[in-house]
């Protein structure tokens, strides 16, 4: 009994404080020679990590300008780090939005082309503009063609679709101008938007595309919005005498017949691309077609006359900047949905309203913004309610068929 009372005196009694304190074991770590080394304090620890960060070498980087060595510390090259990542964050969301960018690119050159066209039919005759911005347009799509050395057009009735299409764009041109010598420059671009709606029409009429009731929905729309913005005398009043007033409808009539020339370019151009013609192809011929009648109609009308350098800075102008924003929604197509396009290319609407106000400094009454604003509606749901492709025909299809056929024929290995 002794004995174990002698062996309780020898066992340390553990204290709560004790009880917390690490085990001896714990407190060594094992050292790269195999062998065990004690931890060390805290503020030890924080002495070496302090002497480690200074012992560290400072990395060595190359001047982009002059390819001059020189050391960067470990600090400044994490800053260069997060800003390259930010940056290639910024452009990774750029690149992944590049087709809408594109999109507003052209509508803002279409909307600069427009107050150009706007300069120049108050000072010279809208034959005249159109014949030598056709030449100008002429040059820079036979230099596309040329380059790209793209297939002319083959067969009678090729030709024949291209004489046509070109004869309506020399129609539509001259119409635009007019419409913006007697209309604001807002007000012309949002009754020219009414496109859309006769497109959906007649592609029912001519490619047997489908004609939903939301369309028919859109059309009553858009004339709404055209009748807000030209507000006739007989339906909301005034003073205007018959003449004031005839001259007060010629404005949208000229617009309406520019969006139906221009929706009979795009249907035509749609039937033409499947016959195998390219689209610069055709923009070449149309461009022809224009300067040749327009050429025509100047020297029957007398209209002929010698235009100033501003002029002629203005004509320049205006070509590249129309054919520009072609080729940029042509891109902004490549890469973004076709019923994207329609919707952001109506910005165009509101980039003219823009420059109508600092510009002109003309501003648009609340009818005037109301009738704007149900185009843009109509114009928005007619794209949204559409198929991004139209539909093919039976005959198509068996063309189509027909000519893989003949191609498998001739080189049976490709089919395989």
């Amino acid at each position: 009994m002794a004995d174990n009372n002698s062996r309780a005196e020898d066992v340390p009694v553990r204290t709560e404080s004790q009880n917390i304190q690490p085990k001896e074991s714990s407190d060594l770590i094992q050292s790269s020679q195999g062998g065990n080394v004690p931890m060390p304090s805290e503020t030890e620890a924080l002495s070496l990590l302090h002497e480690s960060t200074e012992s560290i070498p400072a990395t060595n980087a190359i001047d982009p300008i002059d390819g001059s060595i020189s050391p960067v510390k470990s600090g400044a090259l994490s800053d260069d780090v997060i800003q390259v990542g930010k940056l290639s964050r910024l452009l990774a969301i750029l690149h992944q939005r590049r087709g809408l960018i594109l999109v507003i690119a052209g509508a803002l050159f279409f909307s600069l082309a427009d107050v150009l066209m706007d300069l120049l039919a108050e000072d010279m005759n809208v034959f005249q503009v159109s014949c030598i911005t056709s030449i100008f347009a002429i040059l820079l799509s036979a230099t596309i063609v040329g380059i790209r050395r793209l297939a002319r057009p083959r067969g009678k009735y090729q030709w024949l679709s291209l004489l046509f299409s070109g004869i309506i764009a020399a129609i539509g041109l001259p119409a635009a101008m007019l419409s913006l010598t007697y209309m604001s420059v807002g007000e012309s671009i949002a009754v020219i938007f009414t496109m859309p709606i006769f497109v959906a029409i007649f592609g029912c009429i001519f490619l047997k595309e489908s004609l939903k009731a939301f369309h028919v929905l859109f059309v009553i729309l858009s004339f709404g919005g055209v009748i807000l913005i030209a507000q006739p005398e007989f339906i909301f009043g005034g003073d205007v005498d018959q003449l004031e007033e005839e001259t007060l409808l010629l404005g949208p009539l000229y617009g309406v017949a520019t969006a139906v020339a221009f929706a009979l370019i795009i249907v035509i151009s749609r039937k033409q691309m499947t016959m195998g013609l390219n689209v610069f192809v055709l923009m070449l011929c149309n461009y022809a077609v224009t300067c040749i009648i327009g050429a025509i109609l100047c020297t029957v009308m007398n209209g002929w006359s010698a235009p100033s350098g501003f002029s002629w800075l203005e004509m320049v102008g205006y070509t590249s900047l129309d054919f520009t924003a072609q080729i940029v929604i042509l891109m902004a197509l490549a890469v973004e949905a076709a019923v994207l396009v329609s919707l952001s290319i109506t910005s165009e609407v509101i980039f003219a309203f823009i420059w109508q106000i600092f510009i002109f400094k003309e501003y648009p009454n609340w009818l005037t913004i109301v009738g704007s604003v149900l185009i843009l509606i109509s114009c928005s749901g007619a794209a949204m309610t559409s198929p991004n492709q139209p539909e093919q025909t039976d005959s198509e299809i068996d063309e189509r068929e027909n000519n893989d056929d003949d191609a498998l024929s001739e080189n049976p290995d490709e089919g395989v």
